[in-house]
């Protein structure tokens, strides 16, 4: 097995054995995609930095989406939430990358953006999303914190609202 598995209900390892050269951190599925993150570089062979989408019925690699291009050699990925069609993702910022160290993957389209932030913290531990996606709390390392914005001190744990982030007190 190389660093992903699929274990049966009775416990044993199945033939579903795709080749990813570093770990995963985190997994989501949707239907019969299997998001997977971490710190990889390739999966079955292929260039995939950190994020790569996987057909959980084979070991086959799904093909590249725009949100691959957003990731760069070195991007660490450790959480994921899936909620309908976004996948909120949260990971270690990497200045070489478009997008920070929490971001959300339509998958519906492929596409990447940045969740609304006034601070952008050093690394994402932890990410949840409330029904109807009003809030995402997300919890993590503000770079040795505490921070400072607007004059106000922050520590470790961030929530966003739609239109509005703040540092949680």
């Amino acid at each position: 097995r190389y660093n992903i598995a699929h274990i049966n209900q009775e416990g044993i390892p199945t033939n579903w054995k795709p080749v990813v050269n570093d770990y995963v951190k985190t997994m989501a599925l949707l239907n019969d995609t299997l998001f997977i993150g971490g710190q990889f570089t390739f999966v079955n062979g292929q260039s995939r930095n950190a994020f790569a989408m996987l057909n959980k019925n084979m070991d086959t690699l799904l093909p590249s989406i725009a949100a691959n291009n957003t990731l760069q050699p070195g991007t660490l990925i450790n959480t994921f939430k899936l909620v309908d069609s976004i996948l909120y993702v949260g990971g270690k910022y990497n200045i070489y990358n478009t997008v920070g160290s929490a971001f959300k993957i339509f998958t519906k389209t492929g596409g990447a953006s940045n969740l609304p932030t006034l601070f952008q913290m050093e690394e994402v531990f932890s990410i949840d999303v409330t029904q109807g996606k009003t809030r995402v709390f997300i919890g993590g390392d503000a770079g040795g914190g505490p921070a400072t914005s607007n004059g106000s001190e922050w520590t470790q744990a961030l929530l966003v609202i739609p239109g509005k982030v703040g540092f949680m007190k």
